[in-house]
């Protein structure tokens, strides 16, 4: 289970995830997860309700059709926490948990997008509803691996410790400091195959960046290009 602040957010991921299990191939060149891993976006319906809402995985999307997910539930779920309880609470959606019902090992992850805008009263009901799920699936806090993900975060040390702490305090576990993973910036010479020779810029030139009155698109881009040694 994904869940994410805004259903932009949700609709934008669910074209990526469509994406990547549609061409994703094993070292042999099969597509190993093609028709294999079922996704479902399970939102607001919005005003175009039930229209053109794909019943089966797509290229560029993933299941959106109410009751194709309830009858045939997904091995992935993006959502909201509005839809999360929603699902817990109303009978119309109840066999969205079916298969977990009859196995309460089945669902392992539950992954939380923008970590950081769970907080205050939101924070309090996320927190909440996460261990319903649990109680509901009957599932324990070392079966279910919980992930947070987030681009803000206070730096260093002290940083780091807040955020496990926040954390453990949406999931209701326990981690410390270890399990956090950080994105590390890798010199170019890592990245590109060849080393690049970056351009020395002459910060006296930095008007030249403008776009003057006088400009059009061809004449911007070759003072930009001998502005940067390009040319």
């Amino acid at each position: 289970v994904i869940l994410y602040p805004m259903n932009a957010l949700a609709t934008d991921q669910a074209r990526r995830l469509a994406q990547a299990i549609h061409n994703y191939k094993s070292p042999a060149g099969e597509y190993v997860l093609r028709d294999k891993i079922r996704a479902g976006l399970f939102i607001g319906e919005g005003r175009n309700k039930a229209k053109d809402r794909p019943t089966r995985m797509e290229e560029q999307r993933i299941i959106e059709d109410r009751d194709t997910l309830i009858q045939a539930p997904p091995d992935i779920l993006l959502t909201n926490f509005k839809m999360l309880d929603y699902s817990l609470m109303i009978a119309r959606y109840n066999n969205l948990w079916k298969y977990n019902y009859a196995d309460s090992s089945l669902l392992e992850f539950i992954v939380l997008d923008e970590l950081h805008t769970y907080d205050g009263a939101k924070g309090s009901d996320v927190a909440s509803l996460i261990r319903r799920l649990k109680l509901k699936l009957n599932i324990g806090n070392d079966q279910l691996v919980p992930v947070g993900t987030s681009a803000t975060m206070a730096g260093g040390d002290e940083g780091k410790e807040e955020l496990v702490k926040f954390f453990s305090l949406i999931f209701g576990i326990d981690v410390d400091s270890s399990a956090d993973i950080e994105e590390k910036r890798i010199e170019p010479e890592m990245f590109f195959d060849e080393a690049l020779e970056v351009p020395v810029f002459d910060l006296g030139k930095i008007n030249q960046c403008d776009f003057y009155e006088a400009d059009e698109y061809e004449t911007y881009v070759e003072r930009q290009l001998n502005l940067w040694g390009y040319s």
